[in-house]
């Protein structure tokens, strides 16, 4: 992003250049549309300060003045703007661009979308950061992953299916043709979790939307999503959510935004 390239220098020909072009403009023009790229802007509220048409149809919203000045919790599951949130805050904090970052997000038949994302820290001229740029691509516009990412693609799909039983790394790695030692590699490269982590956030995930949406009691709910007792799901819960799972219930999935 052009405020990014401020940050890394460079040629007084080419500052001169920029210092002309509309910016604004320029951007939402060059993504405006493009069906299968989701771009966005965020201030340091996090809250979105450009968008294109494209995230807005998939947000689900008409108008730009509808996400403008508003922040994820607004639009999204309160676990995915958790997730986005503190990515959100490691490029804050690191001042580092995140390239290539695989989102696996469910849509609304609950099938899982595949989505890869770069996030790029914005400096103004005197090099003092004021926000983030982003751009989430489609893996699979045509139906079909690409890359590294396709030898991944039946291990996360078995996991989303059976992450309510006992499920090992060994047979994960088999079904992706990789060495256990290959796979967890590959796995956490692309994804930032190992794979039993990555089990444990779709439990976690699965057991937070119960909490909210039905009556079950705690402890069954622990059962149904995976977890061998009732401590250790509360335990796991507290980690990844930052409360207990009767907190969660009692503040609705309320999680916090910092």
């Amino acid at each position: 992003m052009v405020f990014y390239l401020y940050r890394i220098g460079m040629s007084d020909v080419s500052l001169s250049f920029l210092e002309q072009v509309d910016l604004k403009r320029c951007l939402s023009e060059l993504f405006e549309d493009a069906p299968d790229l989701y771009f966005f802007a965020k201030d340091l509220n996090y809250q979105f300060t450009m968008c294109n048409r494209a995230l807005m149809r998939r947000i689900g919203v008409k108008e730009e003045s509808d996400i403008i000045g508003t922040d994820d919790f607004h639009h999204f599951d309160p676990l995915m703007a958790k997730y986005y949130r503190e990515e959100d805050q490691e490029i804050f904090r690191d001042r580092q661009p995140i390239t290539n970052r695989i989102w696996v997000v469910p849509n609304v038949s609950g099938a899982m979308d595949w989505y890869l994302s770069s996030k790029f820290p914005l400096f103004d001229r005197s090099g003092a950061l004021v926000g983030l740029a982003g751009l989430m691509r489609d893996c699979k516009p045509s139906g079909s992953l690409y890359g590294p990412y396709q030898n991944l693609a039946k291990a996360i799909d078995f996991i989303r299916k059976n992450f309510t039983k006992t499920i090992k790394v060994t047979e994960l790695a088999k079904m992706s043709d990789l060495s256990v030692s290959q796979f967890e590699r590959s796995f956490s490269k692309y994804f930032k979790f190992t794979p039993m982590k990555y089990i444990n956030k779709v439990r976690v995930d699965a057991a937070a939307k119960l909490l909210i949406e039905g009556t079950e009691p705690i402890s069954l709910i622990a059962y149904d999503t995976g977890f061998y007792d009732h401590s250790h799901f509360a335990k796991q819960f507290k980690i990844a959510m930052g409360m207990s799972p009767s907190a969660y219930r009692k503040c609705g999935g309320k999680v916090m935004r910092n």
